[in-house]
């Protein structure tokens, strides 16, 4: 059997529903003005050194909450739910409020007001230090949902088995996710288009590589180029993960990337420690980084746009 048909089997389907999905939800504490919190990251959701699911992302004042995998979506929904609780007893507190669009209302005429996140590691601090300075303080301010999405073990195997073109199963699981991850660049725009939600930005937001947005109303702010977006030169090849692989060593390499991980597209490759690692240990799940915030949901998306991810 051709791998080609080995990934439409219908018999799989109704293990394919049974594949896992974590989310990141960010989103920037504000008062109520609307104005970027000062307050620190309270102590009283644990370090962040140590506390998984609690984080700060590039700004202070932007948390990043993160579930733990799993295969359900009311699962999912309830552990948002619960940190959603333990942030808003701290943030009543305090008088802050989680704004529920990914873009800010409000942007602080100065940029000294925008804190870096103030993490432990200094390598990561100076990190998003750098970033500042290059895509610029107000980008660091977008928020959006992070979806990482892991093909159900069993049904990967069943396809393995049931092909002939690959002996190694390494190789064809990560066959599978570079076609995955290409044909979610093919139709990601209809994602954006039912499911972008960040029409409207500060007017005096501004990204240091393209200056202001060019229309005052748009689909997605965030996705586009006035989003974390890299500059138009950092081109990825993803025909095959040794092409990936390559291709964005090179970037490093020629100083277009400071680091590997500064790559910002909408989907990531996850599985090891950098890209050539994943040549050995495989494509363990793909990250999914072009959704908005849903401001009509307490956490950020709904059951309908988890399960429409899914489906791509």
């Amino acid at each position: 059997m051709k791998i080609q048909e080995s990934y439409f089997k219908l018999d799989q389907v109704p293990g394919l529903w049974r594949s896992t999905v974590g989310l990141e939800r960010e989103s920037l504490r504000v008062n109520h003005d609307g104005n970027i919190s000062k307050h620190l990251h309270s102590a009283d959701w644990g370090t962040r050194k140590q506390q998984p699911y609690i984080q700060t992302d590039f700004a202070e004042s932007q948390l990043e909450l993160i579930t733990p995998p799993t295969v359900s979506i009311s699962e999912l929904q309830d552990w948002l739910s619960s940190f959603h609780q333990i942030v808003a007893t701290t943030n009543e507190e305090n008088g802050d409020l989680l704004w529920p669009f990914s873009t800010p209302v409000i942007i602080p005429e100065n940029t000294e007001d925008i804190k870096i996140a103030q993490l432990e590691k200094i390598e990561e601090y100076n990190y998003r230090a750098f970033l500042a300075e290059l895509y610029g303080k107000h980008v660091q301010l977008i928020s959006g949902i992070h979806y990482n999405f892991q093909i159900n073990p069993d049904i990967e195997h069943d396809s393995f088995e049931a092909q002939s073109d690959y002996d190694d199963e390494l190789q064809f699981n990560n066959k599978i996710y570079m076609h995955l991850a290409r044909n979610y660049f093919r139709y990601r725009w209809l994602l954006t288009y039912l499911i972008g939600a960040s029409p409207f930005v500060a007017p005096n937001y501004a990204t240091n590589l393209y200056g202001k947005p060019h229309a005052e109303r748009m689909r997605s702010i965030r996705q586009s180029r006035y989003g974390y977006q890299n500059k138009e030169s950092v081109v990825m090849n993803y025909d095959s993960l040794e092409d990936f692989v390559t291709s964005i060593e090179d970037a490093v390499d020629s100083g277009a990337l400071s680091l590997e991980k500064e790559l910002y597209r909408d989907v990531r490759l996850r599985g090891g420690a950098n890209a050539r690692e994943l040549l050995d240990k495989g494509i363990s799940y793909l990250e999914f980084r072009n959704i908005d915030l849903n401001p009509y949901h307490p956490h950020g998306i709904d059951d309908e746009a988890i399960a429409l991810v899914r489906l791509f």
